[in-house]
């Protein structure tokens, strides 16, 4: 099972009145680890879409990591077992489970088993992020449901107790995950910060890409990305570089770009630093330094799309 760092997160209580909480039908899907049954109960609190009995640990997270994968999939993309719905599958809320920013970017691969890869499992203040992987992609890409779910005692069996889900969307991100977490975004936003290594299936080279994916209310938003004018998927590429043609005195330029995510006196930024060396071909060993820039680019979001100034550069 994979694990991931979180920060804490500072809204840990969504408002109630949502769309997740009303008029959805609610899932009876229960669990009794013990047992090796499933069996079924009434919670205290209202109905929602998505619920699920679990055994008694203390915190979100450890029980979280006490569910078996497929029991996940289950209950956060309940039609994945059906080869037919995945041309279209939904969440456990009835919202469809899709991408549309990057729709139809890549071929959809083979069906695979469901296991412990299948699973991310994040901490998030008192609950716990759970990314469950339903689709692969030949670029390397593996699209999801992600649960944020939230631990509650059963008032009638103080030995047990249910998970409730609290927001839920669709995340489609590198499929060997590096690192998951929850940062503030905004005065009614959050964003989940997912950072993974995209392996094509075809054999090519690996990248390792950050994607941005809102958290508003009790909905996480395949947002698209806003910056110097040109919209893209909100995905930022940590590491680039390019390698000039060697010039009459046999030197080369190498360029190179870095970035991260990461806030700084309450705001959300895109930190690069572009790098520039002159290397000589007999000895590319022996570089030397001409010029090092660094720039800080302010994250924001209205509502629909992330905007952000343009990158040092130009291909991003």
């Amino acid at each position: 099972m994979s694990h991931a760092s979180t920060r804490p997160n500072p809204n840990p209580n969504p408002p109630s009145e949502t769309l997740l909480r009303s008029g959805a039908i609610a899932i009876g899907l229960c669990l009794s680890l013990a047992g090796g049954s499933l069996a079924c109960r009434s919670t205290p609190h209202r109905a929602t879409p998505c619920s699920l009995r679990t055994p008694a640990t203390d915190e979100a997270v450890a029980t979280a990591e006490l569910i078996p994968a497929p029991v996940w999939l289950d209950l956060l993309a309940p039609d994945h077992r059906d080869a037919l719905s995945l041309r279209d599958p939904h969440t456990c809320s009835g919202a469809p489970l899709r991408a549309e920013s990057l729709a139809g970017s890549s071929q959809v691969l083979p069906l695979r088993t469901i296991d412990d890869s299948s699973l991310t499992i994040a901490q998030v203040g008192d609950n716990a992020l759970v990314w469950a992987r339903v689709l692969y992609y030949a670029d390397g890409d593996a699209l999801g449901a992600l649960g944020l779910l939230s631990r509650h005692e059963d008032e009638g069996d103080p030995a047990g107790a249910h998970l409730e889900v609290i927001a839920i969307g669709a995340l489609r991100a590198p499929a060997k995950l590096l690192d998951l977490q929850v940062l503030p975004l905004s005065k009614d936003a959050q964003v989940v910060i997912t950072r993974g290594q995209r392996c094509p299936d075809s054999g090519g080279p690996c990248v390792i890409e950050i994607h941005l994916l809102p958290w508003v209310d009790d909905a996480f938003v395949d947002a698209p990305l806003l910056q110097g004018g040109r919209i893209a998927p909100a995905r930022i590429r940590v590491h680039e570089s390019s390698l000039g043609p060697e010039d009459n005195n046999g030197w080369r330029q190498e360029t190179e770009i870095r970035r991260q995510v990461r806030t700084q006196a309450g705001k959300l930024i895109i930190a690069e630093t572009l790098r520039i060396r002159r290397c000589p071909s007999a000895l590319p060993e022996s570089c030397e330094e001409e010029a090092s820039v660094h720039r800080e680019r302010v994250l924001s979001f209205d509502g629909q799309r992330l905007h952000a100034p343009p990158s040092l550069w130009a291909a991003d």
